[in-house]
């Protein structure tokens, strides 16, 4: 993962969300980062608790406005593996 937002956390970050597979209602938000990476970034993210045994949707989200405009959010590589 490699991101570049502006640091104001309310207007500029990048987020992964467990959404409910069939509603799409967010059941957890798992990560949330505003500024930057120095470069690629290995993330490991826990999947756990609510999200046991459910149907889900992994949704890797970024905000941002055109006032400070930078490179965004780079994703490689996902992959899920059971626990």
């Amino acid at each position: 993962e490699f991101h570049a937002v502006d640091i104001e956390i309310d207007f500029h970050n990048v987020s992964v969300n467990i959404l409910d597979g069939d509603s799409d209602d967010l059941i957890q938000q798992v990560f949330l980062q505003a500024g930057a990476t120095a470069d690629w970034t290995q993330r490991n993210i826990r999947l756990a608790g609510p999200n046991a045994g459910r149907k889900i949707r992994i949704e890797f989200r970024l905000i941002t406005d055109t006032v400070e405009p930078n490179v965004g959010f780079y994703i490689d590589d996902v992959i899920v593996t059971p626990n």
